[in-house]
């Protein structure tokens, strides 16, 4: 059945789902499905000794610019209940408390970030409107999105293969920290 994460069907399960929709709700505040998320540019290989060309004993360096965007995700319709209250917090200040961090290596690497490590590095603007429109009258909250080109360290040391066109591996390594909503619903009399 659909929606159920591979449960099996049964009015119950079906009740269950319904009842903790009614009372909980949480999702990222960043759209992570977004093709612009992570995007990087040409690499740039630099020779320790340009002079001696590629060969086998002279090590290159590489630099691969990154640049993250980030946009903020509208709610879900079966979360508006829930967040509508709190739409204020799409803001400016939530987004900027997105980390994104990168680094290049021959192996794969663990990246351990936590928001709000590079607030001042975002560069921000209004991206939509969430909400709605009568008669040329803008109705709802605007979204925003911010942009910021990745400062981390060239990959050195890397020794060239014998043999014509031989590719120069190495691993693009990512870590990040975005900002959520988790909402309660608690009855009161």
């Amino acid at each position: 059945m659909p929606g159920l994460d591979g449960a099996c069907f049964t009015l119950g399960t079906a009740a269950t789902k319904a009842i903790a929709k009614l009372i909980y709700s949480f999702d990222v505040m960043v759209d992570t499905d977004r093709e612009e998320l992570i995007t990087t540019g040409s690499p740039n290989v630099t020779l320790s000794d340009p002079n001696r060309g590629f060969v086998v004993g002279n090590p290159l360096s590489v630099q691969l610019p990154v640049t993250s965007t980030v946009v903020h995700k509208s709610p879900k319709p079966e979360d508006w209940m829930h967040i509508g209250p709190y739409i204020w917090m799409f803001s400016q200040g939530n987004l900027r408390t997105s980390t994104f961090s990168y680094s290049l290596s021959q192996s794969d690497q663990t990246i351990a970030v936590e928001r709000n490590q590079m607030n001042d590095a975002w560069a921000l603007s209004e991206d939509r409107l969430f909400g709605f429109e009568i008669a040329g009258a803008e109705f709802g909250k605007t979204m925003f999105r911010g942009q910021a080109t990745s400062t981390h360290p060239p990959l050195t040391g890397l020794l060239p293969s014998v043999g014509l066109n031989q590719p120069v591996d190495f691993k693009l390594n990512i870590g990040y920290a975005i900002p959520a909503y988790e909402c309660w619903a608690v009855p009161t009399p």
